[in-house]
């Protein structure tokens, strides 16, 4: 049967949790509609669950659970050459079994859809499945986190956002839009979550202005552009101090020396994640050791370099590129 799971549109909530009031403000009842992938064949279409975040990606947080009698959305579709396309209709059939209400745990409800790829793909492109599938998994788990060290003030439906909030918010918005592109790559980043991104900018610049505008509308706005721009930076390999400086033009200096802060905790990361990688390369060259021991040494020296299930999932995913 077709599957009967949509999920309502929510707007994104601060850094410093201030999105408490635009949430109540923003929401909307209205159905999800269908829309074609560009560039995708005719009959690819997508259910568009207009995720926008924060908001905690788990089953309790979807509007319809999963029923027994729903199927998945159709998404898969292959080139060519046999791998996986990446549209937007893709990530819909990961939602279905990883943010759909279905029964089990996040680690039960992925089996299940490595499950339905591997039944309905070739072997290149399942490949390419499951290798996105678990980037995903550890993008959700990454802003599971971050929601967790963010704080909610007191804001009433009626209240407007002050400067140091709409700041706030525009860090977030580029935080979460850099954890997209850092876990699932800039091109899916994009084609997953490029139009909600649009969309969020456009209810940013409707908080800074005071004012409600359509979901759907259409002029350009300048926190869009900066956002478009600094996204375009980034693409182009500019360096930290560029990106900086856009940051600060565009929303000031305070979200310039978060957007700093940022970079310097992905830096560590990073450098964290090289020796743990080369700690693990050597034991993966061990002779005379079978490949389940070494499996579990590796799994061992990850529990251990890594402190939280978010960046032991990422350091995980890295590990099979």
């Amino acid at each position: 049967m077709q599957t009967r799971h949509r999920f309502f549109l929510a707007l994104v909530i601060v850094v410093a949790g201030l999105l408490a009031a635009a949430l109540l403000w923003f929401r909307s009842p209205e159905p999800a509609t269908a829309t074609a992938v560009a560039g995708m064949p005719p009959d690819v279409r997508t259910i568009s669950s207009n995720h926008v975040g924060p908001g905690r990606w788990s089953a309790a947080a979807t509007s319809e659970p999963a029923m027994a009698d729903t199927s998945p959305p159709p998404g898969l579709a292959v080139d060519a050459n046999q791998h996986l396309q990446v549209n937007r209709a893709l990530r819909d059939v990961f939602d279905y079994y990883l943010l759909g209400g279905l029964p089990g745990s996040r680690s039960e409800h992925l089996a299940q859809l490595l499950a339905y790829l591997k039944s309905g793909l070739p072997a290149l492109a399942y490949v390419d499945g499951e290798r996105l599938a678990r980037a995903y998994v550890a993008y959700l788990a990454a802003h599971d986190a971050l929601l967790e060290r963010q704080s909610v003030p007191v804001i009433t439906p009626d209240s407007k956002m002050a400067a140091l909030d709409a700041d706030r918010m525009a860090v977030w918005l580029s935080q979460l839009s850099r954890l997209r592109q850092d876990r699932l790559g800039i091109d899916v980043a994009k084609i997953w979550f490029g139009d909600e991104e649009a969309e969020s900018q456009r209810m940013l610049a409707a908080l800074r202005s005071g004012t409600r505008i359509g979901l759907n509308a259409g002029a350009a706005d300048p926190v869009q552009k900066g956002f478009d721009d600094l996204r375009q930076l980034r693409q182009q390999g500019a360096s930290q101090q560029a990106q900086h400086d856009m940051m600060a033009q565009q929303f000031g200096p305070a979200a310039a020396q978060r957007f700093d802060q940022l970079g310097q905790e992905e830096q560590a990361w990073q450098e964290r994640y090289a020796a743990y990688r080369q700690a693990a390369d050597q034991i993966r060259q061990q002779s005379g050791t079978a490949e389940e021991d070494r499996n579990r040494q590796i799994e061992v020296l990850r529990n251990q370099a890594f402190s939280d299930d978010a960046e032991r999932m990422r350091a995980q995913g890295m590990d099979r590129r």
